[in-house]
């Protein structure tokens, strides 16, 4: 996508439905572009596909890009962040 611009948040580990509806929110936040154009990429456990958390990011106007659960080859930035952790502390 020409012009896309990646709005960095932290990331929700083990977290409810409650919790979970806190990043898209703080997507927006962080986000310098027009957030009704901000997709946020989540994989596919119970959190991000609760009701609560749809309602939320519906409400919101963010889009939702699901990836397989446990894939995290489909998401460059998460390998990236664990070949640092490995390199620093393994």
């Amino acid at each position: 996508m020409s012009g896309a611009r990646w709005a960095t948040v932290r990331r929700v580990i083990w977290a409810t439905a409650s919790v979970a509806v806190k990043s898209p929110i703080e997507a927006i936040t962080v986000a310098t572009l027009d957030y009704f154009r901000l997709t946020l990429q989540c994989d596919n456990v119970f959190q991000y596909a609760s009701k609560k958390f749809q309602k939320a990011t519906s409400i919101l106007g963010v889009n939702r890009k699901f990836i397989w659960r446990h894939t995290p080859e489909q998401n460059d930035r998460i390998r990236v962040f664990h070949r640092t952790l490995k390199r620093k502390f393994i």
